[in-house]
């Protein structure tokens, strides 16, 4: 993605993260009916993990959808999702791909974003999801984007993604009203 998008797109996050007037709430994950994975596609490992993931959050009850981005041409990526690419978001912010707006109009109980590290694409569609509850990894520069942030020991890397689904799911869990 060139540069000047990557920037622009982060001073839109920014001010739309500060703007924003979704409600965010806790439903409580008993009571959750809607789920969303965002999550962008950096290794064929982490495919399998997401798919790992919807399976168990549907074996609870909950209706999952879910949103992958990646830099490589379409056609490479094998994915149940939908699957976008930065041109599908124009440098001034519009997204032109159908499903993804739509899944940013979707009012998620929980979206879990399944990714250690940011990308301008990513956090700009997580500062215009209208999901009630944005669960992620733990990063300072990222907290005005999550409601729930998971840690753990371990170095952040892509072999880390089971570990960090397992305890994103662990966490929501513990949130019952």
């Amino acid at each position: 993605m060139p540069w000047i998008k990557q920037k622009i797109l982060a001073r839109y996050t920014k001010s739309i993260t500060y703007a924003s007037r979704v409600v965010r709430t806790n439903v409580g994950f008993q009571h959750a009916q809607c789920v969303g994975i965002l999550y962008s596609a950096d290794n064929p490992q982490k495919h399998k993990v997401v798919s790992h993931l919807a399976r168990k959050l549907k074996q609870m009850g909950k209706k999952v959808t879910g949103l992958c981005y990646t830099t490589a041409p379409i056609q490479e990526v094998a994915n149940t999702f939908s699957t976008i690419t930065h041109r599908d978001i124009q440098l001034w912010g519009a997204i032109t791909h159908h499903k993804a707006q739509t899944f940013i109009d979707t009012s998620f109980d929980y979206l879990f974003q399944v990714d250690m590290v940011g990308h301008a694409v990513i956090d700009y569609l997580l500062a215009r999801s209208k999901a009630k509850c944005r669960v992620g990894y733990y990063d300072t520069a990222r907290t005005s984007l999550f409601e729930i942030m998971v840690d753990f020991d371990e170095q952040p890397d892509s072999n880390n993604i089971d570990i960090l689904t397992a305890q994103m799911v662990y966490y929501a869990q513990l949130l019952n009203v």
